[in-house]
């Protein structure tokens, strides 16, 4: 009897071992022998931990060459890289630390411009020797004026010839009453080079899994002139469950027609650790001279880590109803890979 109990025991430990292997996990294809195949991620996970090198020391030399102009030299504060969540919250998405550039190679479809295929760049270096409140943005597609930027954004795909990518320094400021303060100043390309000027402030409070943010931000660029964008946006998260997002937006600029309007819902299911599917909803037109809708969009999306915490697949079906072709639906598939180099995950040695 003994004997059986022990038997029993080494099996049930076996089995919490094999269910306890990371979500990032996959199985080789029958195909590759598995010499192969750990030579191939071996060589995959190398070539990798190079780039991320590369990006790493391209920031720490842009920030000693201005430290040493701009400041005496001393030790830099050390940032807490973090890992790239599946889904990012309101949370994340502003206090993430470390430098990296993210690459998002897109396809889309949609049946009535064909297909599309483009490549969006993102960039966030730190420069700690200078100041720990100053950071250098690039974003290949950014516009101000998109207000359902969850729907609408996540369909450009980026350099492709008519997007406006901007270079910004960022600066955190002192907060004024409880407002979170940031102001940044850079260029938009258009393709000539645009002055561009910003301040933001943010105030947020949280209550268990519920946040509640109010943004509000002031802006000028170049020929568009001077703008206003407020953003109130409700999130309820459980870390590795779901979560939830509302948010609406109100902008007026010189160049746009009167007051625009923007409102989005999100709701994302985890599926394991390393997959997640949702559903998007989002509205937005004119409040003034006449409030109507331009735009009605409805997304499904899945997304799937596929290697380390570096690697992101997302797949996107959808439909647009849109005023100018009389609301008939417009449907669209998109699919997406977000690759991610430099300060990646917690305690990286950059390995």
């Amino acid at each position: 009897m003994p004997a059986v109990k022990r038997l029993r025991a080494i099996v049930a430990a076996g089995l919490v071992v094999t269910s306890s292997q990371p979500s990032w996990s996959y199985e080789r294809p029958a195909h590759l022998p598995a010499r192969d195949h750990a030579t191939l991620t071996r060589h995959i996970d190398v070539l990798h931990g190079a780039a991320s090198r590369y990006v790493i020391e391209w920031g720490d030399n842009l920030d000693s060459w201005l430290s040493d102009r701009l400041k005496p030299a001393d030790q830099p504060e050390q940032s807490s890289p973090q890992q790239p969540p599946l889904l990012r919250t309101g949370r994340e998405e502003f206090d993430i630390r470390g430098s990296r550039i993210i690459l998002t190679p897109t396809i889309e479809a949609q049946d009535s411009q064909g297909l599309s295929v483009g490549l969006k760049l993102r960039a966030r270096i730190e420069l700690p020797r200078v100041s720990k409140r100053i950071k250098l943005i690039f974003d290949s597609d950014y516009d101000e004026t998109d207000l359902t930027p969850e729907i609408v954004r996540q369909r450009d795909v980026g350099l492709r010839g008519d997007e406006q990518p901007t270079a910004n320094l960022e600066v955190d400021l002192p907060p004024i009453w409880k407002f979170k303060m940031a102001g940044e100043t850079g260029l938009k390309f258009k393709p000539e080079p645009q002055p561009r000027f910003g301040l933001r402030g943010r105030l947020s409070r949280t209550e268990g899994e519920f946040e509640l943010k109010l943004t509000q931000k002031f802006f000028w660029e170049g020929d568009e002139g001077f703008g206003e964008r407020t953003t109130l946006a409700l999130e309820q998260c459980r870390k590795g469950v779901f979560l939830r997002r509302l948010s609406t937006s109100v902008l007026w600029s010189e160049s746009s027609d009167g007051v625009q309007g923007g409102s989005t819902l999100q709701m994302f299911r985890y599926l394991g650790g390393s997959r997640a599917l949702g559903v998007s909803f989002g509205a937005n037109g004119p409040l003034e001279p006449e409030a109507h809708v331009e735009t009605y969009s409805a997304r499904i999306s899945f997304k799937r880590r596929v290697h380390r915490d570096w690697l992101f697949f997302e797949v996107e079906p959808g439909i647009d109803w849109e005023r100018e072709h009389s609301f008939k639906p417009t449907y669209i598939v998109r699919a997406k890979f977000d690759l991610i180099f430099g300060d990646w995950f917690n305690g990286s040695d950059h390995r």
